[in-house]
């Protein structure tokens, strides 16, 4: 046996057909595939996450912007139309009186019409905010789980080097520590 480990050491050595690796170093070897691939996996989602998280906080925003302009329309009608009517009760002309209650009723239309949307809109940016703290949670999560993979995947390159197992497990144990968190950042 130890012949044909010497001819084969020598083969590789001569450049010949044999390339002999030995079966910790394949073992650590697939084992940094896999994590590689659950790397690439982690940083995809990842990045969907940043998106939807940053659509989400526009949408909130522009969404909390619209509720804010109307809630000022709606107060600025409600005022105008209060206005005109102490104004409809101090004038003399019976047409002017008219005119000014036509206008307030008008203003208080424009008021009952934007309350209605405001409280649409307030929902609407609430709801948005919370798919946006999610994203950003799942986000985390997926950064957490791309931290561990790349620990583990240089664990498993040292652990080729040196060929210390103890490096290999370490390695395996990041890859299920990262695994854990892409679970959590889908369950999220």
């Amino acid at each position: 046996m130890e012949v044909r480990k010497s001819l084969e050491h020598a083969e590789a050595i001569e450049g010949g057909p044999l390339h002999v690796l030995h079966p910790f170093a394949r073992r650590a070897a697939v084992m940094i595939a896999v994590l590689a691939r659950l790397l690439a996996i982690s940083t995809l989602l990842s990045g969907e996450a940043v998106k939807e998280s940053i659509n989400d906080q526009t949408r909130s925003a522009a969404a909390s912007s619209l509720a804010e302009a109307n809630a000022i329309k709606a107060f600025v009608s409600t005022s105008a139309a209060r206005e005109l009517g102490l104004l409809a009760g101090a004038q003399t002309s019976p047409r002017e009186v008219q005119a000014l209650r036509h206008a307030a009723r008008l203003d208080d239309q424009a008021a009952r019409i934007f309350g209605p949307r405001e409280r649409v809109l307030v929902r609407r940016a609430a709801a948005k905010e919370a798919t946006h703290e999610d994203e950003d949670e799942k986000h985390f999560r997926f950064e957490f789980a791309s931290a561990a993979l790349e620990i583990g995947i240089v664990l498993g390159s040292i652990a080729i080097i040196t060929h210390l197992r103890w490096l290999v497990r370490g390695g395996m144990l990041a890859g299920v520590v990262g695994v854990g968190f892409i679970v959590a950042g889908l369950l999220v």
